[in-house]
C-alpha cells in the first residue's frame, strides 16, 4: 500500500482536544482521527486509543480531489471536508456505532475553500477562500449534503483563512493574514445569508497577521492566532454589535506559526493550538485572564 502524504491536513475527530465530536468513541477510550490527505486525494481514518496514544489505520476514502480542512456538524452526525481542488465540500453521515464515514454527496461551491464550518443550528454550510479572497454561506439539505447555489458570496481579500459564527448565531468572523484583519459579518440564520457588519475589519498590532480563532466559552472574548506574530491575539467581543477591538499584547508561541486550530478549555482557561505540521500541541496561559 502507498504511503500517504498525510502533512497537509489533521482533524481531530474526537479526544484530543476539547470541543470535537466523537465517531465511534466509547468507554475504553478509542476513537476516530481522520486525516486529510491532499496530494493522494484522500481521507484516511485511524483507529485512535485515547489511553495508549496509539493509532491504527482503519480506512481510506478517495475524493474527486485534495481534501482540506473539516468539521463537524454541531448534532456532531455529519462530517464536512473541503475538497479544495475542485471547487467542493463533501458530506458524510457518522456512523458512531461502527466508527466510520458513510459519503452523502459531494457539491461544488465555486470557489477553493481553505477553511468550511456550519451555523450553530448546522443547516447553514459556511466557507472562507484563501485564493479567491471571497467568504460565502449554501444551504445544507435534510440529508446533510450541501445544496449547491451561493446563498451568499462577499469578496473580501486574499488570505481569508477561517470562519465561525459565534454563539448567538449573528455574527461571523473570518481572519486574514495579508491584509492582518478580522473581517465581521452579520448572519441571518432564517435565509442563511451573510452581510458585512460595521466596520468591516478590525485589526490587531502591525505585522501579526490573524489567522485562525476560538471563542471563550464563557466571557466575550476571541482569540486569533497570529501567523508572522507567532503569537496569540486576545480581541473583545461586543456581543451586542458583533465587533471585535483587540486589547492584549500579542501572547509569544515560538511554534505558533503553523496554527491550524485554537480550542479553548474551560478549565483554567489554557489556549491550545493545534499545529499544522508537526501534528503536535501548544498551550499557553493567559495570565490576566485566569
Amino acid at each position: 500500500m502507498k504511503k500517504p502524504n498525510t502533512s497537509i491536513s489533521l482533524m481531530l475527530i474526537a479526544g484530543l482536544f476539547v470541543g470535537y465530536a466523537g465517531i465511534g468513541s466509547d468507554s475504553s477510550g478509542k476513537s476516530i482521527v481522520c486525516i486529510s490527505a491532499g496530494a493522494d486525494k484522500k481521507i484516511i481514518l485511524y483507529d485512535f486509543n485515547g489511553a495508549t496514544g496509539s493509532l491504527k489505520q482503519k480506512d481510506e476514502i478517495e475524493l474527486p480531489g485534495s481534501p482540506g480542512s473539516q468539521f463537524i456538524s454541531p448534532d456532531g452526525n455529519r462530517l464536512y471536508v473541503a475538497v479544495r481542488s475542485s471547487n467542493g465540500v463533501a458530506a458524510f453521515k457518522i456512523d458512531h456505532a461502527n466508527g466510520t464515514l458513510k459519503h452523502i454527496a459531494t457539491t461544488d461551491i465555486g470557489a477553493n475553500a481553505a477553511y468550511v464550518a456550519t451555523d450553530r443550528t448546522g443547516k447553514t454550510l459556511l466557507w472562507a477562500s484563501y485564493s479567491d479572497g471571497l467568504v460565502g454561506s449554501h444551504a445544507i439539505n435534510n440529508d446533510g449534503s450541501v445544496k449547491k447555489g451561493a446563498l451568499s458570496q462577499i469578496a473580501t481579500a486574499r488570505c481569508a483563512h477561517a470562519i465561525l459564527p459565534d454563539a448567538s448565531n449573528q455574527f461571523v468572523f473570518v481572519p486574514h493574514t495579508g491584509p492582518n484583519a478580522v473581517y465581521q459579518f452579520r448572519f441571518n440564520a432564517t435565509n442563511g445569508k451573510l452581510s458585512k457588519n460595521e466596520p468591516l475589519t478590525a485589526s490587531p498590532a502591525d505585522g501579526l497577521e490573524p489567522r485562525h480563532l476560538a471563542f471563550h466559552p464563557k466571557l466575550p472574548i476571541v482569540y486569533c492566532d497570529d501567523e508572522k506574530g507567532d503569537s496569540v491575539t486576545a480581541y473583545h467581543f461586543d456581543r451586542k454589535t458583533g465587533q471585535l477591538k483587540a486589547f492584549t499584547p500579542a501572547a509569544p508561541c515560538p511554534l505558533i506559526l503553523m496554527a491550524e486550530k485554537i480550542p479553548v478549555r474551560t478549565s483554567r482557561l489554557p489556549l491550545m493550538a493545534d499545529l499544522f505540521t508537526p501534528p503536535t500541541a501548544v498551550t499557553i496561559l493567559l495570565p490576566a485572564l485566569v
